[in-house]
């Protein structure tokens, strides 16, 4: 493959993981609209459809739907204001732990499904008299998004007080670099080192992490994460001088980011 087209593939997934709060909420918006023209279709399928029957059902005969945006508010304010809180106590003794937040693919789905399932239900209160509103949205909403949603805050909550452990935060530094490092091994990767603007990102990228890992030696003050840092950026130079003959030497070539 031609070395500015393997370039172009590269940019283009880059901007993808640079903007991918951006691209998380396309995502889960076409996600969520899919769904709800899909329960739509569903309920229009037979003379007797979906809909009629769900709508027997004693709980279902007639929603009531005015408390589901306050629902939904309460539930965005208790996911952001602990997500707000922990990193802001977190970031006194972890250096840039915001920036690992902002690349988490978990934490920004479910923020933004929060914050679409909230709209959905404003939309759906919007209409709620008139021939436009579907009532396949009001039980995708009420029934299925919302329940879906309060059941996976608690275990969202404990999985970012776990995320904000210094021992969790040293763990994703080091598993990015050496990601970063075994990646400089593959074929396609060392044809792009030979570009040299390609070559400085890796070099960056590489040094980021040393200096994230040096950064966390001042904050820290407790002698076990300290001693779990020194041994990981150990463990980084080794893994970078057993990796070292296998990568294009074009690599070694001090750039201006150096």
């Amino acid at each position: 493959m031609d070395l500015k087209i393997l370039y172009l593939v590269h940019r283009l997934i880059a901007i993808g993981s640079k903007y991918r709060s951006l691209l998380s909420f396309l995502v889960v918006l076409a996600g969520v609209i899919a769904l709800d023209v899909l329960f739509h279709w569903l309920f229009s399928l037979s003379t007797f459809t979906l809909q009629q029957r769900l709508f027997q059902q004693p709980f279902l005969g007639n929603p009531e739907i005015s408390f589901a945006p306050e629902v939904w508010l309460s539930l965005i304010a208790l996911t952001l204001g602990t997500l707000v809180i922990a990193i802001s106590i977190a970031a006194q003794t972890l250096p840039k732990i915001a920036e690992l937040y902002m690349r988490d693919w978990v934490s920004l789905a479910y923020i933004w499904f929060l914050i679409i399932g909230g709209s959905h239900a404003l939309l759906i209160k919007y209409f709620q008299d008139t021939e436009n509103l579907h009532s396949s949205s009001i039980i995708l909403n009420f029934y299925i998004f919302l329940p879906v949603s309060i059941i996976i805050a608690f275990p969202y909550i404990f999985y970012v007080l776990k995320r904000i452990q210094p021992a969790t935060v040293i763990g994703k530094i080091v598993d990015v670099h050496i990601g970063n490092i075994y990646k400089l091994r593959r074929y396609l990767v060392g044809r792009l080192l030979d570009n040299d603007t390609y070559r400085e990102e890796c070099q960056r990228r590489l040094l980021e992490s040393l200096n994230q890992l040096a950064n966390l030696l001042e904050y820290l003050t407790f002698k076990e994460p300290k001693t779990q840092a020194i041994q990981n950026i150990s463990l980084l130079i080794q893994t970078y001088i057993t990796t070292k003959p296998e990568i294009n030497p074009n690599f070694f070539r001090v750039g201006q980011t150096v």
